[in-house]
């Protein structure tokens, strides 16, 4: 057990406490992000200017499924960055609290993000 468990509601109190792990997954999700990223502007710059492609465009399986990657790791990525700011400012018991608000946060985005990918 970690002297600082506030990472266990998603699932990353093995990872998000070690220096050396939260290098690799930081690194890993600016990689994922890069080419995603693009791809993301790339289909919403092509397709925003009509609603109609655009739901088109996110009625694709290949395009939900990476929409939902994008998200996915963005939202990692956000975590992880406001964790580190959270550790650097705050005591324990505000980095706990804040890394609950984060997580209620997040879930809250993906689940009303939801709706997009399984109503097209």
């Amino acid at each position: 057990m970690y002297k600082y468990n506030y990472d266990s509601l998603l699932f990353m109190d093995n990872f998000i406490m070690r220096a050396s792990s939260k290098w690799k997954i930081e690194r890993l999700a600016y990689i994922a992000l890069i080419p995603i990223s693009y791809w993301f502007i790339f289909i919403f710059l092509q397709n925003f200017s009509d609603t109609n492609s655009l739901t088109l465009a996110f009625s694709n399986d290949f395009n939900k499924l990476l929409i939902s990657f994008f998200f996915i790791i963005s939202f990692i990525h956000l975590r992880i960055q406001l964790i580190k700011v959270y550790e650097d400012y705050f005591n324990f018991k505000k980095v706990k609290f804040f890394s609950i608000l984060t997580d209620i946060g997040i879930c809250f985005c993906l689940l009303s993000f939801l709706p997009v990918l399984l109503l097209n």
